[in-house]
């Protein structure tokens, strides 16, 4: 069977296949920075909040599978991370309750 010419891939010089490369890498790191800016994240990011931003856990990175670049990294919660966090929600969740229907609506 013969594939018509169409939808065969096409077969670039090594020249062209690193241009492209660099091009892509460029472009997906300042396109990748726009969109984390517009987000209001860095390129390195602490994963927990109760209040304020914190993390003493395990560095979790994105990274482009074509190009191994790293787009980003979160600093994930450990154990105590956790547990600060569930009673600061727990006390958030006993004063939310006592606030009246009305007014949580209002907020």
């Amino acid at each position: 069977m013969t594939i018509p010419r169409a939808i065969r891939p096409l077969k670039h010089s090594g020249a062209l296949r690193s241009a492209r490369s660099a091009f892509s890498t460029t472009s997906t790191a300042r396109t990748t920075s726009v969109t984390l800016k517009a987000l209001g994240l860095d390129s390195y990011n602490l994963g927990v909040y109760n209040g304020e931003w914190s993390g003493n856990g395990d560095v979790v990175e994105t990274v482009n599978p074509a190009t191994g670049e790293v787009l980003g990294a979160v600093q994930q919660a450990s154990g105590k991370d956790l547990d600060h966090t569930l009673q600061c929600a727990t006390k958030a969740a006993k004063m939310w309750r006592e606030v009246p229907a009305p007014k949580r609506g209002e907020i």
